[in-house]
Order: structure tokens, then sequence, then C-alpha cells
């Protein structure tokens, strides 16, 4: 919702950021390209559009055909400077989307974390001179670096071009940056979102995206739950719901349908677990005679053997999240095997 009494102040971070864009733009501030194809995957809002498991997805669909690695900043981590993922890091050193998504895929896919993705490439490189396509999750406005596809996620629920600059919005930038996209996803749309209500809203969206992005619409797919202990409590069907998400409308929504939801906890985007956070949320579930249901993003903060002892007499499951295109998946994954074919020389 805009505030009227900020516009002012949104106004200026837009036309700030705007300038910044136009340095690099004219060759004032430096660029640095790869041979390697870099894919950027954000957004122009400060979170909730699904950015992480829309990388986990561009993972499991060019697996089978590049050696795909992931860079993310690490949002939330504690410490500085370059890192890549191994089995020892927790939240805490990586940052919780770098680290489920290093579990997601069993260290397969190697996951960097930095500030500066220009420095944290190149170093990447140095331990895997394999891999052919970088996904950097959270890049579009990091203009250090020149990505060969970008690619735009926006909430259906909350569409860019619906919302404001920072402070009287949520937006990094104004609307009109969109047209930096190569192509746009809008993404929690419907699952039933009908051939009529696409067209409406791509003509919506094309008055923002370049003339040649392709656009298109994802859905959420909740996965079956998955025990974060080795306690063996089944699931029940009564759920407290805990989750740490910038927009928990999906989540709850879905929950409410599948289970009798008899309380929810919500934390703020990345919250930091603590003891006293979890031994209040296992005196709730036992008070109510119900199991913890959350998403994995949280859950992999809840994985050091002290959080876990607070939770061991209670049945605490994670649910797992991957988008769905409702339609046309194969033109996009084809659109994008050609970016990066056309980057690889292939």
């Amino acid at each position: 919702m805009r505030h009227g009494w900020l516009s002012p102040l949104g106004a200026l971070w837009g036309q700030i950021a705007r300038g910044r864009h136009a340095l690099y733009d004219r060759g004032w501030m430096r660029s640095t390209s790869f041979d390697r194809a870099l894919v950027a995957v954000g957004n122009l809002t400060v979170g909730g559009t699904g950015k992480t498991p829309h990388v986990e997805y561009l993972i499991r669909a060019l697996q089978p055909h590049y050696r795909v690695a992931v860079v993310s900043r690490g949002y939330g981590r504690r410490t500085k400077g370059f890192r890549l993922t191994t089995a020892a890091d927790n939240a805490a050193t990586v940052g919780d989307e770098p680290l489920q998504i290093y579990q997601k895929f069993n260290g397969e896919v190697p996951v960097a974390v930095a500030e500066e993705r220009a420095v944290a490439i190149p170093n990447l490189l140095a331990d895997y001179p394999e891999v052919q396509v970088i996904l950097l999750d959270d890049a579009l406005q990091h203009r250090a670096i020149r990505p060969d596809v970008r690619l735009l996620l926006t909430d259906f629920n909350r569409p860019f071009y619906q919302d404001y600059p920072l402070p009287a919005g949520r937006l990094r930038e104004f609307p009109t940056e969109a047209r930096r996209a190569d192509a746009c996803l809008m993404t929690k749309c419907p699952p039933a979102l009908s051939r009529s209500q696409q067209t409406a809203l791509e003509s919506e969206l094309r008055a923002f995206v370049a003339p040649d992005a392709p656009v298109h619409f994802t859905t959420l797919s909740y996965g079956t739950p998955v025990p974060l202990l080795a306690n063996g409590l089944p699931l029940g069907r009564r759920v407290v719901l805990c989750s740490g998400l910038a927009q928990p409308a999906p989540l709850r929504a879905y929950a409410q349908e599948q289970w009798d939801v008899v309380a929810e906890e919500t934390f703020r985007d990345h919250h930091r677990y603590t003891p006293r956070d979890l031994r209040r949320l296992a005196d709730l579930a036992r008070s109510l005679r119900a199991s913890l249901l959350s998403t994995e993003k949280d859950a992999v903060k809840w994985q050091d053997e002290a959080l876990k002892s607070l939770l061991i007499e209670v049945p605490v499951y994670c649910l797992p999240i991957e988008p769905r295109f409702v339609s046309n998946e194969g033109d996009f994954l084809a659109w994008l095997r050609r970016r990066i074919d056309q980057k690889l020389g292939n």
C-alpha cells in the first residue's frame, strides 16, 4: 500500500537508483563479463516473489545439460567475503537460502556466497573450472557484473507495476526499470489461471518490460511434508504453522486447505531463530496437541543440535515447495537454452 506522505522520498529513492544505472549504462562505472553463461534471477521488490524456489527449478531444468553453480549474497549470514558452501556450514555462515539450495541438491551443485559477485565468480571458477552456467540469486540490481540472461520475477498478488519505490512502497527502483529484463515470470499465480487472464496480465506487463521479452506464469506447488527430526512422530491433522517469509499468505492459504491450523506464528523474513523462539513454539504445539509445520527455509535454521533438542518431543515437519508453469514451460526452457548456448558457443 502506498503511503502518500512518503511519496517524495520514494521518488528520491527511485531517482538515485536510476542515476546509478545511468553510470553503468554510460560506462562511467564498470561491469565485468565472464566466459560462462550468467543467469541473474531477481525482482524489483524487496522480497517475496519466490526467487529461491525458482533458482532451484532452474538447477533441475539445466543440470541435465550443463554444469551449474549458484552465487548468492548470502543475506543474513554472520561471515564476510567469499565463502564456498560445504557440509560443515550452517545458516549463520552462508545464509538460509544458500544453505537450503546446497542441501537440497546434496552438495552436488556448488553454492558460493559473497557481497561482490564479481569477486565470487573467479573464486568459484578456480575451484570448479568445469562450471558452464552460474545462477545469480537476487542479482538484478547488481550491475558490477554483466549477466547474459536477466530473469525478472513479480508476484501475482502484488505486481511491481502496482507498487512504489521505498519507503512509500516495496520497490527497489522505478517500475520502468523492468525494461532491462530479458524475460519476466509472474509468480504465485492461481493454478487455474485462464488463458484470457494470462493475456490480460501480459498486456499490463508489456507496458514495462521489453517488447521482445518472453512473459510466463508460474504457480506454487507444495510437496509431501518432510520430518525434520528422526523422532518417529507422525504429522497430525492439527498443526501450528510457523514461518519467517516476506509473503506468508500463500503458505497460510495452502496449509488451511490441507490441515486444521490451530495456531500460526509468523516472523520476519530471514529471521534468526533463538532457543527462546523454539522453546515457545514447542510449548505451543504441545499445549494444543498439534504438530509443528514450517518451511524448508525456516527448517535449515533449526538444524543446530541445541535447537533441535528443544523440539524432540514434538512432530516437526517442513513443507517443500517448487514452482510449476501454468503454461508454455517448454517455450520458456527452449528460449533459455538458446540464450545459454549462444553465450557458450554451442
